[in-house]
């Protein structure tokens, strides 16, 4: 079982990482189907469920985020926290996600995203954000 989750693990890893092309359908459709499955077998894990949690986020955001530049502004920030979780650097990680909420943030105000997409961008932040606060 424990090898299975590790699978699972560094397949999320792979695929936050960038391992594929980053803006395709079909590895949107895959991150999350494997954020989903690593989410699940993570357990009391608190990398695996960060980890889990900043691929989630990942592909929401090259779900939702319809201008290339935007998400991939985005995207680069949330493989920055999940490079410093996999290093187990706890505060950068955590900065770096500050860093994606402020541009979230200014790309709602300035009309590029929608508040529908922030608000789904934001829930996904926190919740990475306190997966990430755990393993402290």
């Amino acid at each position: 079982m424990r090898t299975s989750k590790v699978v699972v693990a560094l397949l999320a890893i792979g695929i936050a990482l960038g391992l594929a092309s980053p803006i395709s359908g079909a590895v949107a459709d895959q991150s999350d189907s494997t954020a989903s499955i690593c989410g699940e077998c993570c357990g009391e894990d608190a990398v695996c469920q960060a980890l889990s949690d900043l691929a989630n986020l990942r592909g929401s955001v090259e779900e939702l985020v319809p201008d290339q530049g935007i998400a991939n502004s985005l995207i680069v920030k949330v493989d920055a926290a999940t490079k410093s979780v996999v290093a187990l650097r706890i505060t950068p990680a955590l900065n770096q996600l500050d860093a994606f909420a402020n541009e979230v943030n200014a790309q709602e105000q300035s009309g590029q995203i929608s508040s529908s997409v922030s608000n789904v961008l934001k829930t996904r932040h926190d919740t990475a954000k306190n997966s990430i606060s755990n393993i402290r």
